[in-house]
C-alpha cells in the first residue's frame, strides 16, 4: 500500500511539475511573441504588437539621459493583467480626450484628424491652427498651465484620457508621479530630440497608437517620405551648394545648428552647404561673434535669425553682424513666417509632420527656380 501510495504521489507531483513548466514556457512565449514595427528614421520609440496589447517604450527622452525608458501597454476593451511589464502605464484606445503639453503634439492630431479630442492645451496663445483656435475663443479647450504652473484643478475637471508631455529633464517623473495620484495617464513624446526631419515626422506612428490609426500613420508617413526623398534625389543633381550658416547672437553668444542638428540635416537635403557641418554636435553649439565672423562672413546664407523680423532688428542686436555679406546680399531667411499673436511659430507646430513642405521652402531659397509654382510657406526673406 505505501508502495501504492508513493508512486500515486509520485505521478501527481510529476503532473503538478510538468503542469508548472508548461506554465513558465507558455508565460515566455507570450512575452516573446510580438511583432515589432520597424521604423525607418526614428530612434526614440519602439512599437510591439502583441496579440491582444501593444507595447510602446521611448527611450532616453531628454538630452543626456541614459538607460531611462517607459513603456506603455495600451489594449482595447478590457483591461490586460499586466505581469509582464508591471513598470508599464496602462491605457485604453482609442482615447477620446487629450490634453497637451507642447504645440509640436498638435501637427501629429491634425494628421491623424483627431483635433476634435483635444480638450487642453499648455499655452494656448502659441497656437496657429485656426480650427483650435475657434474652439480656444469659445471656451472648448482650456488653457492648462505649464511646467511649474500646471493647473491640476483643472486637469481633474477636465477628465482626460491621456496627458501628452515631453520633458527636458528628469523633474518629469515628479509631474508624472503627481498626475497617478490624480489618477491622470501621461506619456511623453520625445519627437523633439530626433535629429532627422523623416525621424520628427515618423512619431506620428507613436502618437496614432493611441487613437488605434496605425494603418493611417503608416499611409500619411509613406506619403511624406516620398516627397521627401524625391525632393532630395533632385537637389543631388544640383553642381552649385551654395553655403549657409544659421542663428543669432544672445547676450553674446552665437548659438548655431550642430553639425548633426536637424537644422544641418534639412540644408544638406536641401543642397546647401552648412559651413559647420563636419561639428559631431546634435544640438546647438555656443560661440562668440567673432569665431563665426571668421568662418562664416563670406556664406552665400542666412538662415533661422531667432525671433528677428527684418535687418534693421539683426542690426539692431550687435552692429557688427552688418559686416556679414549673407546681409548685404539680403540673403537672410528665417522659419516665422507663419506666427500666432503671441509669437507662437508654426514651423514648430504643423512643420514637424511637413518635413517635405521645408525642405521645399530650402530648395527654393538656395536654388530659386528649380521647384516651378512653389512658393515659401514656412520661411521669410528678411528686408
Amino acid at each position: 500500500m505505501k508502495i501504492k501510495t508513493f508512486y500515486f504521489v509520485f505521478i501527481l507531483l510529476g503532473f503538478a511539475s510538468c503542469t508548472f513548466s508548461n506554465d513558465n514556457q507558455k508565460h515566455k512565449s507570450i512575452k516573446s511573441e510580438y511583432r515589432l514595427i520597424e521604423n525607418s528614421y526614428a530612434k526614440g520609440f519602439s512599437i510591439k504588437d502583441y496579440s491582444n496589447f501593444s507595447l510602446l517604450e521611448v527611450f532616453n527622452p531628454w538630452q543626456g539621459a541614459s538607460k531611462v525608458k517607459f513603456q506603455y501597454v495600451l489594449y482595447k476593451g478590457k483591461a490586460i493583467p499586466n505581469h509582464q511589464f508591471p513598470e508599464a502605464t496602462e491605457i485604453k484606445v482609442p482615447v477620446r480626450k487629450i490634453v497637451c503639453m507642447s504645440t509640436t503634439h498638435i501637427g501629429f492630431i491634425d494628421k491623424l484628424n483627431e483635433l476634435k479630442s483635444i480638450v487642453g492645451i499648455a499655452n494656448t496663445d502659441l497656437i496657429n491652427n485656426h480650427e483650435l483656435n475657434e474652439r480656444i475663443d469659445q471656451g472648448k479647450i482650456a488653457d492648462v498651465g505649464y511646467e511649474q504652473n500646471v493647473n491640476f484643478e483643472l486637469l481633474i475637471g477636465l477628465s482626460p484620457d491621456l496627458i501628452m508631455s515631453y520633458s527636458i529633464g528628469s523633474e518629469i517623473t515628479g509631474l508624472r508621479n503627481k498626475l497617478n495620484e490624480l489618477d491622470i495617464q501621461m506619456i511623453i513624446n520625445a519627437e523633439y530630440l530626433e535629429s532627422h526631419p523623416l525621424g520628427k515626422a515618423e512619431w506620428i506612428k507613436f502618437v496614432a497608437m493611441f487613437y488605434d490609426k496605425k494603418e493611417l500613420a503608416d499611409s500619411i508617413f509613406g506619403d511624406i517620405e516620398k516627397q521627401y526623398t524625391e525632393l532630395v534625389s533632385k537637389t543631388h543633381t544640383f553642381s552649385h551648394k551654395p553655403t549657409v550658416f544659421t542663428g543669432l547672437p544672445w547676450k553674446g553668444t552665437w548659438y548655431i545648428s550642430g553639425g548633426k542638428s536637424y537644422a544641418a540635416q534639412l540644408i544638406t537635403d536641401a543642397g546647401g552647404d552648412f559651413l559647420w557641418s563636419d561639428n559631431l554636435s546634435h544640438e546647438a553649439i555656443g560661440l562668440s561673434i567673432e569665431s563665426v565672423f571668421d568662418v562664416a562672413r563670406n556664406a552665400d546664407f542666412w538662415i533661422n535669425t531667432g525671433a528677428a523680423n527684418s535687418m534693421h532688428e539683426i542690426a539692431g542686436v550687435d552692429e557688427r553682424l552688418t559686416y556679414f555679406v549673407a546681409l548685404q546680399d539680403q540673403k537672410l531667411y528665417n522659419n516665422n513666417a507663419v506666427q500666432s499673436k503671441s509669437g507662437g511659430n508654426d514651423y514648430w507646430e504643423s512643420g514637424l509632420i511637413n518635413p517635405q513642405i521645408i525642405l521645399k521652402d530650402l530648395i527654393n531659397i538656395f536654388h530659386p527656380g528649380n521647384l516651378p509654382d512653389s512658393n515659401l510657406v514656412y520661411y521669410q526673406k528678411l528686408k
